[in-house]
């Protein structure tokens, strides 16, 4: 009689661990000559902390922003904000403990393009 060998896995069915149930972003912009102004919201659902989903994180919600210059066709500036509330969140988790989301920063970027 063959015996099956293969190992059995606590995870069989489950959603896998810090894959959200549902995740979302929605951006709105306006243009005005060579400035963009960019308002965005993310959503990220419920996840399992486990693979024997035994505990999840919270679902969060966040505002992120952005201020566009285009220089010329080669060159444009960024100001990008994150998490404008400052909201603390959950964004994934790591051997039972959870790993905290970033919280409020802003960053000045440049895009060249050639």
């Amino acid at each position: 009689c063959a015996r099956d060998s293969s190992p059995v896995t606590y995870s069989a069915g489950n959603r896998p661990a810090n894959v959200p149930q549902l995740t979302a972003n929605l951006w709105a912009h306006y243009s005005v000559g060579d400035w963009r102004a960019s308002l965005g919201v993310r959503h990220v659902g419920k996840r399992y902390g486990d693979n024997a989903n035994s505990s999840y994180l919270p679902s969060y919600l966040v505002t992120d922003a952005v201020i566009s210059w285009r220089m010329n066709r080669q060159v444009s500036f960024n100001l990008v904000g994150r998490n404008l509330g400052n909201r603390s969140y959950a964004a994934s988790s790591y051997g039972g403990q959870w790993l905290l989301g970033t919280g409020r920063q802003l960053e000045l970027n440049a895009q060249l393009r050639f």
